[in-house]
């Protein structure tokens, strides 16, 4: 009967009252432990960076400050932080990338 059906919302709450998540949303325990691990590799590519670097990274990831806050909080006008940033990115995208090699070689 249609009629008795009840539909979820998007948080996934039905009518009653009652939450769940599908079991497709939970991620898996190699999944977390997977995450786990490529966090604590950003945060060890995060304190490589020079003092700068990592200032803006700590405040732009880390704390999710605005622009202009961060600019602010660096003495700098939103476009000078932005740049920072993008540079700041590149060469941690940069770390991460030798440091994922590396991990890739020593299991191979």
């Amino acid at each position: 009967d249609l009629a008795r059906q009840v539909p979820f919302d998007v948080a996934g709450a039905s009518a009653t009252g009652t939450t769940r998540e599908p079991a497709a949303a939970q991620a898996s325990p190699s999944e977390v432990a997977e995450r786990r691990e490529l966090r604590e590799l950003y945060d060890a590519c995060v304190l490589e960076l020079s003092d700068r670097h990592r200032e803006i990274v700590l405040l732009r990831d880390y704390e999710l400050l605005e622009w202009d806050e961060t600019g602010a909080a660096l003495e700098l006008d939103v476009h000078a932080a932005q740049e920072l940033y993008r540079r700041a990115s590149l060469k941690l995208a940069a770390l991460l990338e030798a440091r994922l090699r590396d991990r890739g070689a020593r299991t191979s």
